[in-house]
């Protein structure tokens, strides 16, 4: 782990912003090194916590980007990515209603956003509701038409109820966006339908 020499006198802001270089350099233990210094002089910044919890997230350590979230949430009640981040990690550690409830809240506060969708549809095909799956990957797409993530999994939830044609179809605009799991699954199951 690595840890960053800390510069008598700087400030929360100045350790927050190191924090963000060090993300953008996916060194994530430095960069929750940073968020810690700054935390510890402002303890009521939600965003601290949040891009703590997102370093922690990036190197597998769910809890405690829950809990970094959890706090974020208590600062900022009203910030809709925070409670999908959280729910990102919950998915993490299969805590899928968790997830799940997360992602509804998510939902609640902003409800315009497609990734919000995706990834509650994403648990909804993990746990084999797959229509439920597909309702929230065809909503995320009248969201966002190009969104290669939402095709690609309501590909693979049709695909797990036996509609290949549909699957295929999903999986081929999932391609045309460069999704390159999609262009697998497309190859290798739709040679018939091409």
């Amino acid at each position: 782990m690595l840890l960053s020499a800390p510069t008598w006198g700087q400030s929360a802001q100045e350790y927050y912003e190191q924090g963000m270089q060090k993300m953008e350099q996916a060194n994530y233990a430095a960069a929750v090194n940073d968020f810690d210094a700054a935390i510890k002089m402002k303890d009521d910044d939600s965003f601290m916590y949040v891009n703590r919890g997102l370093a922690y997230h990036r190197f597998g350590e769910y809890r405690k980007a829950i809990a970094d979230f959890k706090q974020a949430i208590k600062i900022n009640p009203n910030a809709a990515d925070f409670y999908y981040y959280r729910g990102v990690s919950q998915d993490s550690l299969d805590k899928h209603q968790d997830a799940v409830d997360d992602f509804n809240q998510a939902i609640r506060v902003d409800s315009k956003k497609a990734d919000y969708y995706v990834a509650r549809g994403h648990v909804f095909v993990k746990v084999g509701d797959y229509n439920t799956a597909i309702s929230n990957m065809s909503f995320a797409i009248q969201l966002d038409e190009q969104h290669a993530q939402a095709h690609y999994l309501r590909g693979m939830a049709k695909f797990q109820l036996v509609d290949s044609i549909g699957a295929c179809a999903d999986w081929k605009q999932a391609k045309e966006l460069g999704y390159e799991a999609a262009s697998a699954m497309y190859d290798n199951h739709c040679g018939d339908l091409r």
